[in-house]
């Protein structure tokens, strides 16, 4: 079979035996590689070899999951009783920029034509602490592997740090890090079709004013960026989120 060009069928027939049978970690494998682990008198010594290789990767990766993170419980978000103007009060309490491109892609990528959100009950987010600094290419590739995902939709951050951000509105201790350090503070990920973006919410002793920052940090498949220091606060979606 090696050498041999593969058709459509062939090809989404593994795709979907890949989704169905394989870790999450796993489900990058190209079906051509697999397919190509056949030997031409039938060997699957090759297809063996693949599934190995991926499997001590997701290994690897499982055992850095845990040195990475510690979990810090669930937050409670809500519930809101009236409608929400996400686009004034972003302007009026939160400062979200620190450079034009800064601003430009919050105010055209993140926050919603349609700003005012509908009254909704209350739902979790998950909270981890970072036990050591890391980058964004060594963060991403761990937290790609977790069952639901790890980024928020813009919608889902939008609301979620407003409802945080009005629990410490004076900067006062809560769910949300409060400390005068750019670097120990709360992270969050938000992705809208292809861009991946990384966010955090600081409480700046200085404005006396929450600040929600995004950073470029490259995209899932190749990341990059300055990460976060150990101490650092990661907030995760839960599935049970409406």
């Amino acid at each position: 079979m090696r050498g041999t060009p593969f058709s459509t069928g062939q090809l989404s027939r593994v795709q979907t035996r890949i989704n169905n049978v394989l870790p999450r970690a796993l489900r990058k494998l190209d079906p051509k590689d697999v397919l190509r682990g056949l030997d031409v008198d039938g060997s699957t010594a090759l297809l063996e070899k693949v599934l190995a290789d991926a499997m001590a990767r997701f290994s690897r990766q499982t055992h850095d999951a845990g040195t990475l993170l510690q979990r810090n419980g669930e937050v409670v978000i809500g519930p809101h009783s009236t409608p929400l103007d996400l686009r004034e009060f972003y302007k009026s309490r939160v400062r979200t920029s620190e450079s034009r491109q800064q601003s430009d892609f919050f105010d055209r990528q993140i926050m919603p034509a349609n700003s005012t959100v509908d009254p909704f009950g209350p739902y979790k987010v998950a909270r981890f602490l970072f036990r050591e600094n890391r980058r964004e290419e060594h963060i991403i590739p761990i937290l790609a592997m977790r069952t639901g995902g790890f980024a928020f939709t813009p919608h889902e951050f939008l609301v979620t740090v407003a409802m945080l951000v009005m629990k410490q509105n004076r900067g006062q201790q809560g769910d949300l890090l409060v400390q005068d350090n750019d670097f120990i503070t709360n992270h969050f990920y938000v992705k809208k079709g292809g861009d991946l973006r990384a966010f955090t919410v600081t409480w700046d002793v200085h404005l006396v004013q929450w600040k929600v920052l995004n950073h470029y940090c490259g995209s899932l498949e190749e990341p990059n960026g300055s990460g976060a220091a150990k101490g650092a606060q990661l907030f995760l979606p839960l599935q049970n989120k409406k």
